[in-house]
């Protein structure tokens, strides 16, 4: 066997065939000089994590064409799930209704804040939150509804049509789709 793999190693015809590269994608680069010049001022600051001046850069960037007054670039769309969840300020032990069929970091911002999550069965149809199930789950304890990205389109008119009476924060992410503003409704 050993005797094989020499011969086969030593195969000419085998060796240039393993050398030839085959693509499938190949990715648009710029010319080198001008990505030297892009990331020039990076390499004077050796500063090459948050808040330095790519960062600052984009941020500005993004404040004018999403047209809004303020932004913040967070590491990860987990990140922004949970601060998000922290500048509603809902109370410690408050339930949150939202759907088992998202990311587990819909889930993990929930608890991470010390809030509750009850799941809402979907609708087989659409994948969404059932929104005839939504209401019975809602108790004293309710603080929040979180629908997530998904479905929020074909939930919106159903959730806004829930009593009045009901005092929530309905808080719809969108933090996968630039373009669109995460919404708040007291």
């Amino acid at each position: 066997m050993k005797k094989n793999l020499k011969k086969l190693h030593s195969n000419k015809e085998l060796n240039e065939t393993e050398t030839k590269k085959i693509m499938v994608t190949q990715s648009s680069l710029p010319p080198l000089e001008e990505y030297v010049e892009e990331i020039k001022d990076i390499w004077e600051s050796k500063w090459l994590t948050n808040m330095g001046c790519k960062h600052k850069e984009l941020q500005e960037k993004l404040v004018d064409y999403l047209g809004v007054e303020k932004i913040d670039l967070l590491t990860n769309g987990h990140m922004a799930l949970e601060l998000s969840l922290q500048a509603l300020n809902l109370s410690r032990g408050g339930e949150v209704i939202t759907t088992p069929f998202t990311f587990a970091s819909t889930t993990h911002a929930i608890v991470r804040n010390g809030l509750k999550p009850v799941f809402c069965d979907i609708n087989p149809d659409d994948f969404t939150m059932d929104t005839s199930k939504i209401e019975r789950l809602i108790t004293p304890k309710t603080c929040a509804i979180m629908p997530v990205h998904v479905e929020i389109f074909a939930m919106l008119k159903k959730l806004m049509r829930l009593p009045k009476s009901t005092i929530l924060k309905l808080y719809m992410t969108q933090h996968t789709r630039l373009g669109l503003n995460t919404k708040v409704w007291a």
